[in-house]
């Protein structure tokens, strides 16, 4: 027969490793319970711009898949992405998804407004937007540093 004080030393060694084996699987499937994040984009949740596009660039944790307004954005080894996207006049919602392993999915949104400009021809397609922000950052690596 073993004594009061066995059993409670040893029912005590059994309640702390359970203790210390949930911690453990806790921290090691958390990241697996929490689902995809969204841990930095260079786009504010509220953004009023005078460009008709911008490079959104982004990282994420936990994420398989990344949408951007239904449109499937490739995802680098270090969980960044980045794509050029194109602004309408006035009102933009810029929707942002990310789907985890386990197909959970948690959506951003981003309101840009894009101000009267005085240039009249907005690109239409991806590829003019693509084709003038090559152009610019290519005048901006041309032009003279000012001091």
């Amino acid at each position: 027969m073993q004594s009061d004080a066995q059993k409670i030393i040893i029912g005590l060694g059994i309640f702390f490793l359970f203790i210390i084996v949930g911690l453990f699987a806790y921290h090691r499937f958390s990241s697996y319970l929490e689902g995809p994040k969204l841990l930095n984009i260079n786009l504010k949740e509220y953004e009023t711009t005078d460009k008709a596009w911008k490079k959104i660039e982004l990282q994420t944790k936990n994420t398989k898949k990344i949408t951007l307004n239904s449109e499937p954005i490739p995802i680098q080894q270090d969980a960044r992405a980045s794509t050029l996207i194109t602004f309408h006049p006035h009102e933009n919602v810029v929707s942002i998804t990310l789907t985890d392993a386990f197909q959970k999915e948690r959506t951003y949104l981003y309101h840009v407004y894009l101000k009267e400009t005085e240039e009249k021809s907005f690109p239409k397609t991806l590829r003019e937007a693509r084709e003038k922000h090559r152009s610019e950052e290519t005048e901006t690596l041309l032009s003279p540093k000012q001091t």
